[in-house]
């Protein structure tokens, strides 16, 4: 735990004075809803994620990679009910028998805008456009921030929506954001303390323990004073430290939790098991409203994309199965929301000396998985896979973004309860969109 987590304990740490004795035995009511945020980091590429199987379109998208185009007899064939023929990447099993059973939906071509753009303004050099838009950590940044008039790592849009749910959350004795994947300017807002939590299984807090070591360690944290004649900064510290406390037990019983289904070991997998540990405990922490973090890294296929996405969506196929499985044994499928984000989506042109790697590219497809999704279908638009052609910010397929992130999160957030008048306190670059907010939920 860094020292900005520990002092952002203190945010929540003024809801735990009733101690471990008051804390709510019974689970959250139906109100309970949590977003499960899920990152593909390295720019994933969507191309490979979703691909039209009529003959027309496949053609164009086979032709433009020739060693990366997937089979069409190897594609997972979807039928989306507002129509079109697809087909997902042969390893997403998991994803199909979902789509099938209406609870996962592709939100296509979606990335990035300051406002909505054309191809040919992308092209013009006279329009806005998001800052930096082929780097990994500019593009990072701005998907979980969403505020391009705000200064790097302040806050996120998970933490700013989770700061307007506060009085949602008011027998809370947990953050309300958390992150599985280290710590993350997603889950930050101006009045959230974020959580970061050990996907391993350790408690958060060093120094717990019952070893020599850490019974030193606690004697010398609790009997540390600040600063002579500072009461002030004496009760912040004491409160910071009493809330880190109360979460490592919280925690610790969390982590006591049976789920009725198996996770995969991937560091995904494991991820998603500790959410799920906490959303089983939603009760006994006193949540209503949750919004987490976590993160799947890799893919940057800049070559030995094929052998690359075959392990990368294997992983992300059984992760996201299992946890799925496991909100409907839970009983709160209708009550979570699970999506998928990536920086941006990778060229339909194949690059790298031997042609079996992408470049770095801007519009791209996200899932979205829960009972509370329109699933069976897909929404947005999807681009004409075409090099040059209509929907092409460049000369190698990269495609202009349909739809923003800024209406994909609103969608959230406001499912999750912020208000429309809110919505734009939340994720102040929406005022730039018509449309603020999709049908997917």
């Amino acid at each position: 735990m860094d020292r900005r987590q520990f002092l952002k304990l203190g945010a929540f740490s003024a809801l735990a004075t009733g101690g471990l004795g008051s804390l709510v035995a019974s689970a959250a009511g139906s109100d309970y809803r949590a977003a499960v945020c899920v990152f593909l980091a390295g720019g994933c590429d969507a191309n490979n994620l979703v691909v039209p199987t009529d003959t027309a379109r496949y053609a164009m998208y086979a032709g433009a990679r020739p060693r990366l185009a997937i089979p069409r007899e190897q594609l997972l064939a979807i039928a989306p009910a507002s129509g079109g023929s697809y087909g997902l990447h042969p390893q997403l099993g998991a994803l199909q028998a979902l789509f099938n059973q209406q609870r996962l939906a592709v939100l296509a071509n979606v990335g990035t805008l300051v406002k909505p753009t054309t191809a040919e303004q992308a092209k013009s050099g006279a329009w806005p456009l998001p800052d930096n838009l082929l780097s990994h950590i500019d593009q990072q940044n701005q998907w979980v921030m969403l505020n391009p008039g705000m200064p790097v790592a302040v806050t996120g849009w998970g933490g700013r929506t989770a700061d307007l749910l506060r009085p949602a959350n008011a027998t809370a004795r947990f953050p309300a954001t958390v992150s599985a994947a280290g710590s993350n300017v997603f889950c930050d807002g101006l009045a959230t303390g974020a959580g970061v939590i050990d996907p391993w299984g350790s408690v958060s807090f060093a120094g717990a323990g019952g070893s020599p070591v850490d019974r030193a360690r606690m004697a010398a944290l609790t009997q540390f004073a600040p600063a002579a004649g500072a009461p002030q900064l004496d009760s912040a510290y004491n409160d910071a430290l009493s809330g880190a406390l109360l979460q490592d037990r919280l925690l610790d019983a969390a982590y006591e939790t049976t789920l009725p289904v198996e996770f995969p070991d991937s560091y995904l997998g494991l991820q998603l098991y500790r959410v799920a540990q906490l959303i089983a405990s939603r009760g006994a922490l006193g949540m209503s409203r949750q919004l987490f973090y976590v993160e799947q890294g890799g893919y940057d296929t800049h070559a030995g994309q094929a052998d690359s996405l075959q392990e990368l969506l294997g992983e992300l196929s059984e992760a996201l199965g299992a946890f799925a499985a496991t909100m409907l044994a839970l009983g709160v499928d209708p009550n979570v929301v699970t999506f998928t984000h990536s920086e941006f989506s990778r060229t339909l042109m194949a690059a790298g000396d031997g042609g079996d790697g992408t470049d770095h590219a801007w519009g791209g497809h996200s899932f979205v998985m829960g009972g509370a999704v329109r699933g069976g279908d897909m929404y947005g638009t999807f681009p004409q896979l075409q090099v040059g052609g209509p929907d092409d910010g460049s000369d190698e397929g990269r495609w202009v973004p349909t739809t923003s992130v800024d209406q994909y999160a609103a969608t959230i957030a406001s499912w999750l309860g912020v208000a429309d008048a809110d919505l734009e306190t939340a994720l102040p670059n929406l005022a730039n969109f018509t449309v603020k907010k999709l049908a997917f939920l």
